[in-house]
């Protein structure tokens, strides 16, 4: 089968502005009131249901873009890593250092605003027993992490034995259970220029809410 014609394929912005926000799996994630059913005797099975869709994969293609627009704009340069000054290397490793730094301050303001106690014991049916937590939840439709936050959380994410160990042991499941919120963060990126401009109510939320953590 000949692959299909440019001009019969739907524009990457097209696909988005189209697609209802069911068409994102982060968004009927928030619809759900409980977690879906795990079924650990039925390992080779996958449900379809929790697959990315065309939506989804668009999104996080245009948060890619986001995260280079970022970079081009911390450094002052589209350089690709090779072809930057010595200087350069060092000034983003800075950034991505200072990155990491608020993403562990913003997952901790979230676990201590979400977590009434906290468990030291780490029980393997832990992870299959816990429900939605409706205080985390609410927070989170309510906030916006800037775009090197997301970065690290991202990135996190691309390793997930190590980020769903993490967050297990640190009785933080609900966190590790949350998806990246593609269906909101593809809505605060610039079509043309991929920069992340977010709503003033999600940033004074946010900055409100770590804020209080520091108290």
């Amino acid at each position: 089968m000949d692959p299909p014609r440019y001009n019969q394929v739907l524009d990457f912005i097209a696909i988005l502005e189209q697609s209802d926000p069911a068409a994102f799996q982060s968004y009927n994630y928030s619809t759900q009131k409980e977690y879906p059913s795990i079924q650990r005797d039925k390992i080779t099975d996958i449900n379809s249901k929790g697959l990315p869709t065309i939506a989804d994969v668009v999104a996080h293609l245009k948060l890619l873009k986001a995260f280079g627009a970022l970079k081009a704009k911390v450094l002052g340069t589209s350089k690709v890593i090779k072809d930057l000054e010595p200087a350069q290397h060092k000034y983003w490793q800075v950034f991505l250092t200072n990155a990491v730094r608020r993403f562990i301050i913003f997952v901790s303001a979230l676990r201590k605003y979400s977590c009434d106690t906290v468990s030291t014991v780490v029980r393997e049916d832990t992870f299959f027993k816990v429900i939605k937590n409706k205080k985390f939840e609410s927070m989170m439709s309510q906030i916006m992490p800037p775009l090197d936050v997301i970065m690290v959380w991202h990135a996190f994410l691309l390793n997930p034995k190590t980020f769903y160990d993490s967050f297990t042991r640190t009785d933080f499941i609900v966190f590790a259970k949350y998806p990246l919120p593609l269906d909101r963060i593809h809505g605060c990126i610039d079509n043309t220029t991929f920069e992340f401009n977010v709503p003033e109510i999600y940033r004074e939320n946010y900055s409100k809410f770590v804020a209080i953590f520091h108290q």
